[in-house]
């Protein structure tokens, strides 16, 4: 009886799984099949021995409805393990034996025959099983830790941050959040980012040490480039100089019109800065201005060895053949007398994860026949440093055809599950730490 109940619901979840695998397709699994994914089957022997395998030591009293959850959730794992393995074998991206008898050494390595061949029995496995468990893909969730520099001289002065480690230091994690990230009075913060908006919303609103009266965003490009949402724009539009807007418009617009772009105000407030249109907002400080057209050119230290100007070249809007829009320096330069400087302008892979680097982030190796890593793919935006999302690359190695070979995913969490709660939108406001504010 509780056999044929627990597959009645293998068979429902089995239905609803193929439902969304097979596209709708009405299609019943043969007998001993628990699931189909593209007509390979999971079978309800391979579910059996995976759940014997990960829950070794289940009583047998033990809770029916219980064991009945636990496989349905174990079944949906394979089917989902099932797709990866798919997607990873279409790209060619598959284990070599090789591989798997070198992790296979160093997991016996600890052990005598004896002792190994006891886990092996204690789990219910053979040593053919735990050669299945040999990855095709690995998937690494770890965030980006990388970040890129402006390379300009000065840039290892006292108040000039890159955005990564700045928000480490607020969201209180260790190093940062004992190291030196005070911030002054006239605030220049390049990028026009979600990172820039959150480190804006910082700034003005939430820092309890702030002696902030200003903050500038230096933008390479033009109002229309903002990357941030209106959304998070509308948390700061009370802090928006909008005279001050209006005059910087006026002062970029003949570049923008050369490119194409309409810079009246009743477009810019319909594309990136709503705020425009609005009446009722009321200012306060500290203000938010904006800087456009503009990008970091030489880092003026002053006698204390704090940053006391920025030096900004005048760029062109120019347009591109695929239709964006890019940046030209122009000889002209201006300088801006600022005490700090957050630069938020990307990210790139960190050769501190211990993959192998190219010169374009992980590296690449044509070689199928070769036993190292094929290829690392970016599949999500990895500005997971200051924002802490969620960075995913995937590792596959070249070879086998063996397609038993199930895929094992790797998780670091980021900052937003290790640190504080998350900030944006709604920034955590640590308390006071021994940063001392600058002079």
């Amino acid at each position: 009886m509780e056999s044929s109940l627990m597959k009645r619901y293998f068979a429902l979840f089995a239905a609803l799984a193929a439902s969304v695998v097979l596209g709708g397709c009405k299609h019943t699994p043969p007998a001993g099949v628990a699931a189909e994914v593209n007509g390979q089957p999971i079978t309800y022997d391979k579910l059996e021995k995976t759940y014997r395998t990960q829950y070794p030591q289940v009583p047998e009293n033990a809770n029916a409805d219980l064991v009945q959850s636990q496989k349905l959730e174990l079944l949906g794992s394979l089917i989902t393990n099932e797709i990866m393995l798919q997607r990873a074998l279409r790209l060619g991206l598959q284990a070599v034996d090789a591989d798997v008898d070198a992790e296979l050494a160093k997991m016996k390595s600890p052990y005598t025959k004896e002792e190994f061949e006891k886990q092996l029995a204690d789990r219910h496995m053979s040593l053919d099983d735990l050669k299945a468990l040999a990855p095709s893909a690995v998937v690494v969730t770890c965030g980006a830790q990388g970040y890129n520099k402006l390379n300009l001289s000065g840039e290892n002065a006292k108040g000039v941050y890159s955005a990564k480690d700045f928000v480490y230091n607020y969201n209180q994690l260790p190093p940062y959040a004992s190291e030196d990230f005070s911030t002054g009075k006239r605030i220049a913060v390049v990028g026009m980012g979600n990172v820039a908006a959150d480190i804006m919303r910082w700034l003005l609103q939430d820092s309890p040490t702030r002696r902030t009266e200003e903050v500038i965003v230096i933008a390479r490009r033009g109002p229309y480039e903002a990357k941030f949402s209106k959304k998070e724009l509308g948390h700061l539009e009370a802090h928006q100089d909008f005279a001050e807007f209006f005059l910087e418009l006026e002062r970029v617009r003949a570049r923008c019109i050369a490119c194409g772009q309409d810079v009246s105000v009743e477009k810019i407030a319909e594309a990136t800065f709503p705020g425009l249109r609005k009446d009722n907002v009321i200012p306060t400080l500290p203000k938010l201005t904006f800087r456009f057209l503009s990008s970091p050119k030489e880092i003026i230290v002053g006698p204390d060895g704090r940053i006391r100007q920025l030096v900004v070249t005048e760029n062109d809007l120019v347009l591109r053949t695929d239709g964006s829009t890019g940046a030209k320096a122009t000889d002209e330069t201006s300088v801006l007398d600022v005490d700090t400087l957050i630069f938020a302008i990307g990210d790139k892979h960190d050769p501190g994860l211990g993959l192998p680097m190219g010169p374009d982030g992980y590296a690449t190796k044509p070689n199928v026949e070769s036993n190292s890593i094929r290829s690392i793919r970016s599949s999500t935006s990895p500005w997971g440093a200051p924002t802490g999302s969620k960075a995913t690359w995937t590792a596959a190695w070249a070879g086998s055809n063996d397609r038993r070979r199930s895929v094992r995913t790797m998780r670091r969490e980021s900052t937003r599950e290790h640190g504080p709660k998350p900030w944006r939108h709604e920034p955590r406001r640590p308390g006071c730490t021994s940063i001392s504010p600058c002079a």
